[in-house]
């Protein structure tokens, strides 16, 4: 073999094993996302039926207080604690762009509207107008006003986590 051909071929073997590092690498970082969105998904999936859960209690928890301001008794002993809702993973989704690929245009209002809705803010904000009405410092029909609409926000947001679909 001449010096010529020995350049060539090393050339070409140097080529080849450079287009099959980069192949390697481009198939190695597709199986990874892949992976990592599979893993997401299912930590979502888990969050959304954590939130579920916390969302029934809500409901319940307001149907109590309503029963209560229906009856004009302002004995209650019920806090919304709005700041448990999870929102871990539905920000790693947004972060990684996956949310994107997941949801609709349509969910990820919805989804957005659903993480504004239980904040620390907005449990303070609710809890606070139960510690008026303790105080006698609210009128009952405004409480009253105030919970019927707290409780559609809730089955609105409750129905929208039942109905997201994964695909």
């Amino acid at each position: 073999m001449t010096f010529c051909e020995q350049i060539i071929a090393t050339l070409i073997g140097t080529i080849i094993g450079f287009i099959f590092a980069l192949v390697l690498f481009y198939l190695t970082d597709i199986i990874k996302r892949n992976k990592q969105k599979k893993e997401i998904i299912q930590l979502l999936k888990r969050e959304v039926e954590f939130n579920t859960k916390l969302l029934l209690k809500y409901l319940k928890d307001i149907n109590k207080i309503i029963e209560n301001i229906t009856a004009n008794d302002n004995r209650i002993n019920t806090y919304l604690k709005y700041s448990d809702f999870q929102v871990i993973f539905f920000g790693k989704s947004i972060q990684s762009g996956y949310i994107y690929e997941i949801f609709t245009d349509d969910e990820i209002t919805k989804i957005i509207d659903c993480i504004n809705h239980f904040t620390l803010f907005s449990e303070n904000y609710i809890n606070n107008f139960v510690g008026q009405f303790k105080n006698n410092e609210i009128d009952q029909q405004e409480m009253l006003g105030l919970f019927q609409f707290e409780r559609s926000e809730i089955d609105k947001h409750l129905n929208f986590l039942r109905n997201i679909n994964f695909n």
